[in-house]
């Protein structure tokens, strides 16, 4: 008995993972720009700290980061609303 309620639980939690739409790159640590006259791209960034969109940038050398959106629209997608 004990064991099917687990499962349940467990198939629970996965059905409700699978049904928010998981998405790494809004975990990952927010754009903060880059240092004196180096090339910088701007664009959005979900900012964990307040639990939204934000405009950012990043040094182009160290290449795109997982955290960039060209668009405020494409952020909140991603990560939501919030």
């Amino acid at each position: 008995m004990q064991a099917n309620i687990f499962v349940f639980a467990f198939l629970l939690l996965s059905v409700a993972v699978a049904a928010y739409g998981y998405q790494p790159e809004c975990l990952e640590p927010s754009l903060y720009g880059c240092r004196g006259d180096e090339d910088a791209t701007f664009g959005w960034t979900f900012d964990r700290e307040d639990g939204g969109c934000r405009q950012g940038s990043y040094c182009t050398r160290f290449g795109q980061p997982k955290n960039y959106f060209r668009s405020e629209r494409d952020c909140k997608k991603a990560c939501g609303n919030a």
